[in-house]
């Protein structure tokens, strides 16, 4: 089966796009409520506690894991296919969300070479992934001399979480997009480096009229549906069943998970994961 893990909310984007693109593709979601936010804690920290919760939903059943959370992508990922899976988990993978919108980035960008000056990429990220510099390393490995420009919006995640309304959710937007537009004023991409924020996607489009915005969601699961084809050997199950637990308070978690999986078309109610820890 999938896995689909993030620490938050913000990965059922990504479930929502998977389930739209192959519905009958299985997936087990799981939230670490109980230690999120990640953004703010070490890379240590992260690495141990995405190492725990990969235990789990291998043992879960799950044989291909997808990290939907850029903070574990950025600080885990790298030393977990490295080294962690094969100690461990042998014939398991796992996969991040940063690569798949670069790629889709370096798609849509035109022929430079008609171009009269290099086109200006606006990312906006947590803390976490602001400060890792992933994203310009992996835009450079694709597209050197783009000029890219990074903001961090350390408070947007948070009020996701704790389902803030809309006009809250617009000011804080509006906050971060007036940031960046000082250093960029005229961009001619946006990738938007959280899952979380794909849930208000509609709100950065508003303060950047026409500017092309690429969001995680949907590239990664069309990379998704490519990589399944190419890897038999992670053998999926199609059964259509979606299956969403978190290690926070159920109930607190299911009131602000409500509008989201209305939104994204899903079905289902977080539980608590019945499975224990592998040791």
């Amino acid at each position: 089966m999938l896995g689909l893990w993030d620490s938050g909310l913000g990965g059922l984007t990504v479930a929502g796009a998977i389930a739209a693109r192959m519905p009958q593709l299985s997936f087990l979601y799981r939230a670490d409520h109980a230690h999120a936010p990640y953004g703010a804690r070490t890379q240590k920290d992260i690495f141990e506690l995405t190492k725990h919760e990969l235990n789990v939903m291998f043992s879960a059943g799950c044989n291909l894991v997808i990290f939907a959370c850029n903070t574990a992508s950025v600080a885990a990922l790298r030393d977990i296919q490295q080294t962690w899976l094969q100690k461990n988990w042998p014939g398991r993978n796992v996969l991040g969300v940063v690569v798949p919108v670069v790629e889709a980035l370096n798609d849509a960008l035109p022929d430079r070479a008609v171009l009269p000056a290099a086109p200006r990429v606006q990312i906006f990220a947590t803390d976490h992934t602001v400060r890792s510099q992933v994203f310009i390393t992996e835009v450079y490995k694709r597209a050197p001399g783009l000029r890219v420009m990074q903001t961090a919006c350390p408070e947007l995640v948070p009020a996701i979480e704790r389902g803030a309304g809309a006009d809250e959710l617009r000011a804080l937007v509006h906050q971060y997009t007036a940031v960046a537009q000082q250093n960029c004023p005229a961009p001619d991409y946006v990738i938007l480096g959280c899952t979380h924020y794909a849930l208000i996607k509609n709100l950065f489009t508003e303060a950047m009229p026409g500017v092309p915005i690429l969001d995680q969601p949907h590239t990664l699961a069309e990379k998704l549906e490519s990589y399944l084809a190419r890897h038999p050997e992670y053998s999926m199950d199609y059964s259509g069943q979606h299956i969403f637990t978190t290690t926070g308070d159920i109930a607190a978690v299911n009131r602000t998970a409500a509008k989201y999986f209305t939104q994204l078309n899903l079905k289902g109610k977080f539980t608590a994961s019945p499975i224990a820890a592998a040791a």
